[in-house]
């Protein structure tokens, strides 16, 4: 019964946490292209709710998933180690893009990374992957 409750707090912080990672990446590309003055407001909420929503249901849908691991005992199947791969990835990306939202609210106006614009993109297809790969292990085992 534990596992089924951390199993829906896992895809309910997972949903909320790429939500937020997308709403960062769109927000750092557009505000990133332009003065950032004209954005100030923009991205002071987009910080603060990064801060206290989108932070937090990425630290919390990590200690569901790995009290997940640890309760399910056994090796780690293919599947789950993709999706860790790509989780990893994502984490990381929600630091840089953290950091960029940070510097842009401060008004800093160093040149962004070039792969920057493609952040958004790389959230979706890391969504999708993501759930490839769980369908994936439904249908193998």
């Amino acid at each position: 019964m534990a596992h089924q409750w951390l199993n829906v707090i896992h895809l309910i912080t997972g949903m909320v946490w790429l939500g937020g990672l997308l709403m960062m990446a769109v927000v750092v590309v557009a505000c990133g292209a332009g003065n950032t003055s004209n954005y100030t407001s923009l991205l002071a909420q987009v910080r603060r709710w990064s801060r206290s929503v989108t932070s937090p249901a990425m630290l919390i849908l990590w200690a569901c998933g790995l009290a997940m691991i640890v309760s399910h005992g056994g090796g780690l199947p293919l599947w789950l180690i993709l999706k860790i791969v790509v989780l990893v990835v994502l984490s990381g990306l929600h630091g840089m893009l953290s950091a960029t939202l940070r510097r842009l609210a401060e008004g800093q106006n160093k040149p962004l990374r070039p792969f920057i614009r493609y952040t958004p993109w790389i959230v979706v297809l890391a969504t999708a992957l993501i759930v490839l790969f769980v369908k994936m292990g439904h249908v193998i085992g």
